[in-house]
């Protein structure tokens, strides 16, 4: 017999246990290889939960109100993050707590459903992720609080619970003994700003009779733009007296100012007290108070104050203008254009005053191009001029629903340069 013959008789022989074999393994080569899809995918969706879960962990590292507003403002955070990855993981449960050293531990659980494993009678897998996050503190910082005073903020309600928050973060940014670290400024504005009287040397021009502190606007042109405003010192570059009895072409009646600045460097306590004395009127100027809160922070005006080293030089401590606002205001159908108009309504969007728009988002890059960290926080926001908004401060707009985010969204921007996650 050759050997051709004899590999034939073999083949017939074998062949039908090849076939037997292959019958047999394919459906275990295939639930494996499923196995193996589900234990990858399972992998890729802890990776996902765990930086969702380190997000919870930072943000609660600076919110720190107990245990259980820090689970629900973790839980709220992780909800959040996973609605990115629609059904593909499912929450569990979220629990924060706030440990020994200070530092913040969230815990996650979650699931996820199986593709292949459902054949062996199993239907998800669990996922469980763990983070650690710790403050360090503020350090050496500037920081001035815009707020806006106008008639529709004046309608929020809880303003005392809101400023009570405000006070909260200050306290906690300020511990005591950190005295000459952290320096606050109080910022109520409107249509105008008004300043200490005890600063009158800054004005010029005829005193109106009863003058309280207003001052006008100071505008000038600048680089293409006809209304623009600056940080120049005011020894060199005097404001006129704004003359409030005489009212103003704005839709209200007039430009209206409200209570002068507290600051700098005033205390948690007397920044709560300045807020309790906080009346709303007028429509307000987002770019008089951006340029207020420049000018209270920029090196052109140390020896304007009491404390005669401030403002420091820019990079040596940081520096912080929190713009609180609605973002409603029709105060730009009046100002800031050539033609001032003598109708409108209010909560007009910035599409419309195209001239107010330019000449803000050309004061916020040159705010942030001067070293200032520009935060604006949206409280109820007029929707229509969100979208400009977050032009000006970029990622540092924060938009806030209720008191609590109030709370959050001001700890994390002041501690933000200050929270890491160490596991």
């Amino acid at each position: 017999m050759g050997l051709v013959s004899v590999a034939k008789g073999f083949g017939r022989s074998t062949s039908g246990s090849i076939v037997t074999t292959v019958a047999i393994m394919l459906p275990l080569f295939m639930i494996c290889c499923g196995v193996a899809v589900d234990f990858s995918r399972q992998q890729s969706a802890r990776t996902k939960l765990q930086e969702v879960a380190d997000t919870a962990a930072l943000r609660a590292a600076v919110y720190l109100q107990g245990d259980a507003a820090l689970t629900e403002k973790a839980r709220r955070t992780v909800a959040s993050g996973l609605t990115a990855f629609g059904d593909e993981i499912a929450l569990k449960s979220v629990q924060a707590n706030q440990l020994a050293n200070g530092h913040v531990a969230v815990d996650v659980s979650a699931s996820m459903p199986v593709l292949f494993l459902q054949f062996i009678g199993v239907s998800e897998l669990d996922i469980e992720v763990a983070s650690e996050a710790a403050p360090a503190g503020v350090g050496s910082t500037e920081i001035v609080i815009a707020l806006d005073a106008t008639t529709s903020m004046g309608s929020i309600n809880s303003r005392g619970q809101a400023y009570d928050a405000i006070e909260d973060v200050l306290a906690d940014a300020m511990p005591a003994g950190a005295s000459g670290d952290v320096f606050v400024t109080l910022l109520p504005y409107s249509d105008r700003v008004m300043i200490p009287t005890a600063n009158e040397r800054w004005a010029t021009g005829v005193r109106p009779t009863n003058w309280r502190g207003c001052l006008a606007p100071r505008e000038e042109a600048i680089g293409g733009f006809a209304f623009a405003l600056d940080d120049d010192d005011p020894a060199s570059e005097p404001f006129q007296y704004w003359d409030e009895s005489l009212g103003g072409n704005l839709a209200h009646g007039g430009a209206e100012c409200i209570t002068p600045f507290t600051g700098p460097g005033a205390s948690p306590s007397e920044i709560r007290a300045a807020l309790s004395n906080v009346s709303n009127d007028g429509s307000g100027r987002f770019d008089v108070a951006i340029a207020w809160g420049w000018r209270l922070l920029s090196p052109k005006w140390r020896g304007e104050f009491s404390d005669a080293s401030y403002p420091s030089d820019y990079g040596v401590r940081r520096k912080m203008l929190f713009v609180i606002t609605d973002f409603a205001t029709s105060a730009y159908l009046y100002e800031v254009r050539a033609t001032r108009s003598t109708t409108g309504a209010n909560n007009t969007a910035f599409d419309v005053t195209p001239s107010g728009r330019d000449h803000l988002m050309d004061l916020c890059e040159r705010v942030k191009a001067a070293g200032v960290e520009l935060w604006l926080i949206g409280v109820n926001e007029y929707g229509a001029n969100i979208p400009y908004f977050t032009q000006c401060a970029g990622s540092r707009y924060i938009s806030v629903d209720d008191l609590d985010d109030l709370t959050l969204g001001l700890r994390s921007a002041i501690g933000s340069g200050d929270v890491r996650l160490v596991r």
